[in-house]
């Protein structure tokens, strides 16, 4: 439940909110934004602080990291007005910024490096940590809390190193020199994926394939080329991708794309997907046939591809877009508000998050057999629920019966015969 405003007001707001991606315009400092379903937008709908760098698109909040400003700017996602400033007192250039769930946030500072726990709603850093030289991405993933140090104080390229630790009490766990100048990572299955920029000299970008099981040791490195800046995932059919933003800044721009589960590269240097100049950052709807968007900061517009990666319309933001993210609209947290009629799909899934058992409402009554398929962020199935001619209410639990052992994370739902049906969005919780 919202804190900022009457409930009345928030009540109406919410029940128009839908998906949105969110996009930091640098270099005249404001927010725009993009609605996924229409695609109409805004390409300056708010004013955010000096030198903003990052953005977290929360339920309740967008988490905004002001670099020159050294504090979080916390702005509601339906009405856009800023709540507060949090100053981040004992870091210097506070870079990019993660969720660490529930109420809290983490924000890296290369300047100082350092760590912040930030408690967003409350307006408080709970504490403040060092981690090595220049840390600049992380990520929070199955418990343990992800960074990458690019070991970098210019003119000076150090190796860069991925850190663990634990994602509650903070502890360190282990490290890995995994090259030059890491920037962004993802999680596919047991690996973390580090995507390495080089030097922008004689050493060029890589993907660094990470195996976590026991401790952390490199499996594969994937020699992608070029200067490549910010990675994501998402899913073709039959295709778990990386999706890589790997700058451009003359004549076009550049995405690079590898198959994260095989380990195959698809579009590297040598035969990039060519954008709008200036591919900076990358984001991605996560589930099989879902779109992606390309920040192009030298044209100010965010490019949308389809999954398989083709171009298809760019969309114009004020000056310099850089850091987005998706904010999936709030969802009904019980049947009694959950829509009463629609057509026959998935609308509504409770509780989400969930640890135990997902209950998956249907719009419409099904009129013949049919199969609700749960599938992961690499679009792989991980459940097939059968539902009854008639039934509008069906109940998955992970791993039950025969089912296959499913780990915490993000999942899919949808049915089967869907078509072009938007797949609910769930997290389940160990």
């Amino acid at each position: 439940m919202r804190v900022f405003l009457a409930a009345l007001t928030i009540a109406s707001v919410i029940a128009s909110a839908s998906d949105r991606l969110f996009v930091v315009n640098s270099l005249d400092e404001s927010l725009g934004w993009i609605e996924l379903d229409d695609g109409a937008s805004d390409p300056q709908a708010a004013t955010l602080g000096f030198l903003p760098n990052d953005i977290v698109a929360l339920r309740d909040a967008l988490c905004v990291v002001n670099s020159g400003d050294n504090n979080v700017q916390v702005i509601d996602p339906v009405t856009l007005q800023t709540i507060r400033l949090i100053e981040l007192s004992d870091a210097v250039n506070p870079f990019a910024a993660a969720s660490l769930g529930g109420d809290k946030i983490v924000v890296t500072a290369s300047l100082s490096g350092t760590v912040s726990i930030v408690d967003w709603r409350a307006g408080a850093v709970d504490t403040t940590f060092h981690v090595g030289v220049g840390p600049q991405f992380v990520s929070s993933i199955w418990g343990k809390l992800y960074v990458l140090c690019t070991g970098v104080e210019y003119p000076v390229f150090g190796s860069g190193v991925l850190k663990r630790y634990d994602a509650q009490t903070f502890e360190f766990i282990d490290s890995l020199v995994v090259g030059i100048n890491p920037q962004s990572l993802i999680s596919a299955w047991s690996e973390i994926q580090v995507l390495c920029t080089g030097n922008y000299d004689d050493v060029e970008g890589s993907v660094v394939i990470v195996d976590t099981t026991g401790g952390l040791s490199i499996d594969t490195v994937l020699q992608i080329g070029g200067s490549p800046i910010s990675m994501t995932l998402g899913s073709a059919p039959g295709i778990g991708s990386g999706w890589i933003a790997a700058g451009g800044w003359a004549d076009e721009g550049y995405v690079f794309q590898y198959n994260a589960v095989e380990h195959e590269i698809l579009h590297d240097e040598g035969n990039p997907i060519v954008i709008g100049t200036g591919a900076v950052d990358v984001g991605s709807q996560g589930y099989v046939g879902g779109s992606l968007y390309v920040s192009c900061f030298n044209e100010s517009v965010v490019q949308v591809l389809n999954c398989w990666g083709e171009p298809s319309l760019a969309i114009e933001m004020s000056a310099g877009p850089s850091a987005l993210d998706i904010w999936f609209g709030p969802v009904a947290a019980d049947p009694e508000t959950a829509p009463l009629s629609g057509p026959f799909e998935v609308v509504n899934a409770y509780p989400n998050p969930f640890n135990g058992t997902l209950n998956l409402l249907l719009g419409a009554p099904a009129l013949r057999s049919e199969t609700l398929t749960i599938f992961d962020l690499l679009g792989r199935e991980v459940g097939a629920i059968p539902v009854r001619a008639g039934e509008t209410l069906v109940q998955w639990r992970p791993g039950a019966g025969a089912g296959q052992e499913v780990s915490a994370g993000i999942y899919f739902a949808r049915l089967r015969s869907g078509g072009n049906q938007v797949p609910v969005k769930v997290v389940y919780l160990k």
